[in-house]
């Protein structure tokens, strides 16, 4: 997120935490110019503020399905003619093992889409969710 930031530094970028023990970090390290604090079964709230952004970087959960349709209808409501944008790259623990025991297994196939990313996302994220608002 950093260096998202810091390559886009005129894009508004606002953070959903769950903890707010970060805050300090997420202001003054990252830069964040919002953060909005609840948790992942707070449906209207996500929503209501992925409609308000372009991008969406959910990076919180794959396993909660309310938490993307939250987001998914947020991104719906959007005016006719947007072209919202959804990445969500939580998740790839779930390929593992096959959802078995949790466990890396060393003969899984090995996932690489870093070819088909752009550059200015192909870095690594920390925080439950990110999203830039809309400029």
């Amino acid at each position: 997120m950093t260096a998202l930031k810091k390559t886009y530094p005129h894009l508004p970028l606002t953070v959903y935490l769950r903890n707010i023990e970060v805050d300090d970090y997420m202001t003054s390290a990252v830069g964040v110019d919002r953060i909005v604090h609840g948790d992942f079964s707070e449906a209207g709230k996500i929503s209501a503020l992925a409609k308000e952004h372009d991008i969406v970087i959910n990076i919180g959960s794959s396993w909660i399905v309310p938490l993307s349709e939250a987001i998914v209808d947020g991104l719906n409501q959007k005016p006719a003619g947007a072209k919202p944008i959804l990445i969500h790259i939580s998740g790839a623990g779930n390929f593992i093992d096959h959802w078995t025991t949790g466990e890396a297994n060393p003969n899984a196939k090995v996932w690489n889409v870093s070819a088909m990313l752009p550059t200015q996302f192909d870095h690594q994220l920390s925080v439950s969710r990110m999203m830039t608002r809309k400029q």
